[in-house]
């Protein structure tokens, strides 16, 4: 059995606190308080895997239409990520198995976090998001246009692996 520890950076509230009361994993979780994003990738450094554990299945529809900006943060330090929003449905076992895969695999976690790192670097840091975005708006202005669905825009991929950047 693989053990493991599930730091949550962020407040905790008194309906997570009940969920997590009694369960076995209760203990291994761990609350930090609120941080600068720019202290993030420190705290990163000794993940070994980044989950966004986010119900598609919800009533309102909103939870499939965030994009959180800590996938991105996993992916820039070379995290293997476990997006139940991109890679697994709402089905708990699969949503672990696929955190499991690159916990007892970390040549693959390596490589797919490298990947997403690449990914990362190329389409999503600010100064390419910047440009992407003057390039829209002079598109728009020039033609009166805007951009097609299809258009190249960075988007973020689902997998990344313990990279360099700690």
């Amino acid at each position: 059995m693989l053990e493991c520890r599930f730091p949550v950076v962020g407040r905790i509230t008194d309906g997570v606190r009940e969920r997590l009361r009694g369960l076995p994993a209760a203990e291994r979780v761990t609350f930090l308080p609120f941080v600068l994003h720019g202290e993030v990738p420190a705290l990163l450094c000794d993940a070994c895997v980044g989950i966004v554990p986010i119900h598609l299945s919800d009533p309102y529809g909103v939870n499939g239409s965030c994009s959180p900006l800590k996938v991105v943060d996993y992916m820039s330090v070379g995290l293997p990520v476990v997006a139940s929003m991109v890679r697994v449905e709402d089905d708990a076992r699969a949503f672990a198995d696929a955190i499991e895969v690159f916990l007892r695999d970390p040549e693959r976690a390596q490589r797919d976090g490298s990947r997403g790192r690449a990914r990362v670097e190329t389409r999503r840091t600010f100064k390419v998001l910047a440009q992407v975005g003057v390039a829209g708006y002079r598109r728009l202005l020039e033609t009166g246009v805007p951009a097609s669905r299809d258009s190249p825009l960075p988007t973020a991929v689902n997998l990344a692996g313990r990279g360099p950047a700690c």
